[in-house]
């Protein structure tokens, strides 16, 4: 059987180590997720590309609010 487990946080902090991710919450709860070198830049490809996709919704609306 496996288990699944949820975590729900408001983001306030992010430190990134050797090999792992570790976030804060306003509360000062730390969640730590181990990762590879590989992991890593697969995070880096999927946050590049979600804020190029929000500074071009954001361009966007820029341009038709002018």
């Amino acid at each position: 059987m496996k288990v699944k487990q949820t975590v729900s946080a408001k983001y306030q902090d992010l430190y990134i180590g050797w090999s792992n991710l570790q976030f804060t919450d306003p509360g000062g709860n730390e969640i730590h997720i181990d990762v590879t070198d590989n992991q890593l830049l697969d995070i880096a490809g999927i946050l590049g590309e979600k804020a190029l996709e929000i500074t071009n919704k954001r361009a966007e609306k820029e341009k038709a609010d002018e």
